[in-house]
């Protein structure tokens, strides 16, 4: 490529009014949307390098200019993928007013929502990773983590301290939720997104609702005096007009009415 300095610092010719590293962002971006593609589609073993670049219309010149292997591609595609989804789910819970335990349908909509918009994204989120080796199960892994974050905050804020108290880790709580979740919606896409998003939403936000409304003081039960649980003695009253205990009557057994 032909440069030139201009007042000692190396700069790259414009070409059709584009500066060099703008036509080099153009060209990684046509990769990730050929990685979108194809990854999301055809799998990460299939998607060749050759077949990515001719998804991009471009060489494998400027492949290995932006990517040294393919799984650097996947990754950016990856990673693509989970901040669009991270950035959806905290507008869905900026925008919903009310408890936090309102919150939890919409974010749930928006969830289940992502993936049936784009199969594509189910399949690079949820699938993929699994079957790529260690590096991408520890992102998989990751990506959970992070879910699992933004499932505490939101939904544990103020109560973490009654959490403790009754002996429960709030982390772990937060990951075992998010895990049902991704594994409802993994069996969700393999049955072709057969069952409605509400039936989803609901199913799935009972449990999470159920805990938080548990956890909540105004839904412990008020503690009665004992006095006031306890069965009143009936009482009689008395040829003199006091009123006393009222004493249980026997039975005679049935032999002494056999005599």
């Amino acid at each position: 490529m032909t440069r030139m300095k201009t007042e000692g610092v190396v700069v790259g010719r414009n070409y059709r009014g584009k500066a060099a590293e703008d036509r080099s962002q153009e060209r990684r971006a046509r990769f990730v949307e050929a990685g979108l593609e194809l990854f999301g589609t055809t799998g990460f073993a299939a998607a060749t390098v050759k077949s990515l670049c001719v998804e991009a219309g471009l060489t494998e010149r400027y492949f290995y200019e932006s990517f040294a292997r393919r799984e650097e591609l996947f990754l950016a595609v990856a990673t693509q993928c989970v901040g669009g989804l991270m950035s959806a789910l905290e507008q869905a819970e900026r925008e919903t007013a009310g408890p936090t335990v309102g919150r939890v349908p919409a974010m749930l909509e928006v969830f289940f929502r992502w993936f049936r918009d784009d199969h594509r994204r189910a399949r690079i989120q949820l699938f993929e990773p699994l079957v790529m080796g260690p590096e991408f199960q520890a992102l998989y892994r990751e990506v959970v983590a992070a879910f699992a974050v933004q499932v505490r905050s939101s939904l544990f804020a103020g109560l973490e301290g009654e959490l403790r108290r009754r002996g429960l880790d709030p982390e772990l709580l937060s990951r075992a939720l998010v895990g049902g979740a991704v594994e409802i919606a993994k069996e969700w896409v393999l049955a072709g997104y057969r069952r409605p998003i509400p039936q989803m939403v609901r199913t799935t936000a009972f449990p999470l609702q159920a805990l938080v409304e548990s956890l909540s003081p105004a839904s412990r039960p008020a503690t009665l005096p004992r006095s006031a649980t306890a069965t009143p003695t009936p009482r009689t009253r008395s040829r003199s007009g006091s009123s006393r205990p009222r004493a249980p009557r026997s039975r005679p057994d049935r032999g002494s009415r056999s005599r």
